[in-house]
């Protein structure tokens, strides 16, 4: 009898111990998962940002086309007249494909405070990052699936005016990450 026991809990111990080698694994893959998506981030912001500033410093009607995908955790990339947060309905406001002027270039991840940089031109583009979560039968979907996804802009940078840079943009499609 003491011998049943005695073998029940070591295989109850050794369950509770690879279910705990099992999540701090997931924690630490999730982490670096999430690392890598900031990282590649930042990377596809620094892209457009270089862009920017090239249209800028050319002559009127300069253009240049660009394609960017962006990770779902960036809370908004858009333009502003300081270096501050985006309005608080942002994500409407991407949704909707509003507009932001300004002379500087942002981007804000969520939970975090936002990065921007001063460029000489007036940029006047579209609200780009994470619209608001409509609840439709593809979102539904995608929910029930935990799909991890990204968001692909066709942009195109044109100067349109001496100190003024418009960028359009067009949703692309919802992509998968990894």
């Amino acid at each position: 009898m003491k011998a049943e026991i005695s073998t029940w809990i070591w295989i109850l111990g050794a369950t509770v111990m690879g279910m705990m080698i099992f999540t701090i694994g997931m924690t630490i893959g999730g982490s670096h998962i999430k690392d890598t998506q900031r990282y590649m981030a930042i990377q596809e912001f620094s892209n457009l940002l270089s862009k920017t500033k090239i249209v800028c410093q050319g002559g009127i009607e300069n253009i240049y086309p660009h394609k960017a995908t962006f990770p779902q955790d960036i809370k908004a990339i858009y333009s502003s007249e300081i270096k501050g947060p985006p309005p608080d309905k942002v994500s409407v406001f991407i949704r909707q494909g509003n507009r932001s002027i300004g002379n500087h270039l942002c981007i804000q991840f969520f939970g975090d405070e936002p990065a921007c940089e001063e460029i000489y031109c007036k940029i006047n583009m579209s609200y780009l990052g994470t619209p608001s979560l409509k609840e439709d039968l593809f979102s539904k979907i995608n929910q029930i699936l935990e799909k991890n996804e990204g968001y692909t802009y066709k942009l195109t940078i044109k100067k349109t005016a001496r100190d003024t840079i418009t960028i359009m943009s067009e949703q692309m499609m919802v992509t998968k990450d990894g």
